[in-house]
């Protein structure tokens, strides 16, 4: 069964201490994710499990390394998920800001559907990247890739990541709001995964990309 994007609902929070996310209509044995980019401050934000209305199991993925000046970027899933409604919650603590989406995904396995993943931050690079993941396990996976700018301007700068990635949300203002990127992209064939985002102001910034397997995916040669 190829992976095909189903539906997202996009997201803002500012200085709140939850946030509750609604996608209508989710098929039974589909996949579900959150892409985020919660700003704190401080010693930044910790990536914390989801719950939902459905009793659906939430996994987390690796945090990337480094706060990023308060923030992150961080990527959420379910799989094998309930029929309905569904409404996701997130905490990431006391007054955070967070730009993000919670989407989803048919055709991916509905257990151990995470293969490969990793992540990268700057203090004050200009060219977001999130590192290179590992050789992907089969040919059919899903890449999810997300970014989080931290800083204080209006606008970061920030085009949504390149080489066959499509787009799911960017928000550019890091004054009022947090800056981020959240991309997807569907690959046909085995190989390392990386996403990069152009050139941005100078602020920190963190990134994070995970890689997730069809269902009945051609594994790779051997």
């Amino acid at each position: 069964m190829a992976i095909a994007f189903v539906q997202k609902q996009t997201f803002q929070g500012d200085s709140v201490n939850s946030i509750a996310v609604l996608l209508n209509g989710v098929a039974a044995g589909n996949f579900l994710a959150v892409l985020a980019s919660p700003y704190t401050g401080g010693a930044g934000p910790a990536n914390t499990t989801p719950t939902d209305d459905k009793s659906n199991t939430w996994n987390i993925t690796t945090a990337p390394g480094d706060n990023a000046g308060g923030g992150n970027a961080f990527i959420d899933y379910a799989m094998n998920v309930a029929s309905g409604n569904t409404t996701v919650t997130c905490d990431w603590g006391t007054g955070f800001y967070v730009p993000g989406v919670f989407v989803e995904f048919s055709g991916l396995q509905t257990s151990s559907a995470l293969d490969v993943e990793t992540s990268n931050f700057s203090t004050g690079s200009t060219t977001p990247t999130s590192g290179t993941t590992g050789t992907t396990a089969q040919d059919d996976e899903l890449v999810l890739a997300c970014l989080a700018v931290n800083g204080g301007a209006t606008n970061a700068g920030i085009d949504a990541a390149t080489t066959g990635y499509t787009n799911l949300h960017v928000e550019q203002d890091i004054d009022t709001h947090e800056a981020g990127s959240m991309d997807y992209k569907i690959i046909a064939a085995t190989g390392t995964q990386s996403a990069a985002w152009g050139t941005i102001n100078s602020n920190p910034w963190a990134a994070k990309i995970a890689t997730f397997k069809a269902t009945g995916g051609a594994p790779a040669d051997p």
